[in-house]
C-alpha cells in the first residue's frame, strides 16, 4: 500500500489538500488559513498540527462524495460488488438532482463499470454517479443516505448528518472538519481511493 508519511486535510468545504513536507505544531503557530474550517494532522502520530473551527458544522458540499467512495470500496473489500461489475443507470438516480450540479453526463439507461462510475464521482464530481452507485449497494438512495449516517457514527462523528449522497445543499446535511478528517482517513486505507484521487 502506497503510504504517506504526511496528509493533510484542509477543510474550506471546497478542496482536499495533501502536504509532505510539514512535521510539527510549532511550525504552525502563526499559519492562518482563509477558509471557515481547517485540520492539519501527521499521519503517523495523529498529531494535530494545525486547526481552525475543526468541530464547527458546515456544509462539506462535494467532499460528501468520500463518505460514498468509501462505502463502496468497503463493499468491494466484502464482496457485495467489485470495479469490473456493470451497473445501469435509473431514471430514479437522477431524481432531485440540480440542473447546474456537477455531471458526467450519465444518461438513464447507460452502463458503466464501478470503476467508471467512481471515476466519474471522484475525477468529476458527477452527482449522478453518486446516486446510481448508492442504488446499486442499497437499493435506494434513501437507504444508502441511511448508511452513509449510520457509517459515520460507527467512525465517531458526532456532528455529522447527510441527508443527500451528492453534497447538495441541505440544511439537514452537516459535517465538521474533525469528522471528515475520520471519514477520510478511513477512505485512505483503500489503495484504489488513493489512485483515483491522485489521477
Amino acid at each position: 500500500m502506497k503510504k504517506r508519511r504526511l496528509f493533510s486535510l484542509f477543510l474550506s468545504f471546497a478542496l482536499l489538500l495533501p502536504l509532505f513536507s510539514l512535521t510539527s505544531a510549532d511550525a504552525y503557530e502563526d499559519f492562518t488559513l482563509d477558509a471557515k474550517a481547517g485540520l492539519l494532522i501527521e499521519a503517523d502520530t495523529g498529531e494535530i498540527l494545525y486547526e481552525k473551527n475543526a468541530h464547527q458544522e458546515n456544509f462539506p458540499a462535494s467532499l460528501t462524495k468520500v463518505m460514498v467512495a468509501l462505502l463502496v470500496f468497503e463493499a468491494i473489500d466484502e464482496g457485495k460488488i467489485a470495479l469490473t461489475d456493470s451497473v445501469t443507470a435509473t431514471e430514479s438516480a437522477f431524481e432531485g438532482l440540480s440542473s447546474d450540479g456537477s455531471t458526467a453526463n450519465i444518461v438513464p439507461g447507460e452502463t458503466m463499470t464501478v470503476e467508471q462510475l467512481l471515476n466519474c464521482m471522484l475525477i468529476v464530481s458527477a452527482n449522478e454517479a453518486c446516486n446510481i452507485l448508492g442504488e446499486t449497494l442499497y437499493g435506494s438512495v434513501d437507504a444508502f443516505v441511511a448508511r452513509m449516517n449510520e457509517r459515520a457514527a460507527e467512525l465517531g462523528c458526532e456532528h455529522t448528518h447527510f441527508a443527500n449522497a451528492t453534497g447538495l445543499h441541505n440544511s439537514q446535511h452537516y459535517t465538521t472538519a474533525w469528522d471528515l478528517y475520520l471519514i477520510t482517513r478511513e477512505a485512505l486505507k483503500h489503495d484504489k481511493f488513493m489512485e483515483i484521487c491522485n489521477s
